[in-house]
């Protein structure tokens, strides 16, 4: 009766444990599957598509960009903390640039929610802003390398 207990329990703990796995993996499709669909070529094509002159690439690349890293915070694919600490203040700083061009762009193409996506986080970020914060380069100044091999 033990015996069966603990295989029943063993097989249980072996089913979580595929499932979780699974569950990750096809996570690491999806976002294999969007970085596809926001790299460079689609802004690109999305840009000749829209007849944009070519001083506009790189905004349309931003905008696509941050509309994707936006929308898979909001899905809390991307905890907001590590998204925070990967681009939040250039977030805030690359809205302020696009948002007039981004605001014609709506009007343009009769289409409010236009990089809806990447306005909100920018928004949402500025409000995680605390000027009592100290950037990394000081709070985290006494960390240090152990071993580079062994941190890959």
């Amino acid at each position: 009766m033990i015996l069966a207990l603990l295989t029943n329990i063993v097989t249980v703990f072996c089913a979580e444990k595929d499932r979780i796995r699974d569950s990750s993996m096809t996570n690491s499709l999806r976002l294999a599957n969007m970085a596809d669909i926001f790299s460079p070529e689609f802004a690109d094509a999305c840009r000749t598509v829209l007849h944009f002159p070519e001083s506009e690439r790189c905004a349309m690349l931003i905008c696509t960009t941050m509309e994707s890293t936006s929308v898979m915070m909001y899905q809390r694919i991307v905890p907001a903390a590590v998204g925070y600490s990967l681009i939040g203040s250039t977030t805030i700083i690359l809205w302020k640039k696009p948002e007039v061009w981004t605001n014609d762009l709506r009007e343009e193409v009769d289409n409010r929610c236009t990089f809806e996506w990447f306005q909100w986080l920018a928004i949402q970020l500025k409000e995680m802003q605390n000027d009592s914060v100290r950037p990394a380069y000081e709070s985290r100044g006494d960390w240090k390398l152990l071993n580079f091999g062994n941190e890959l």
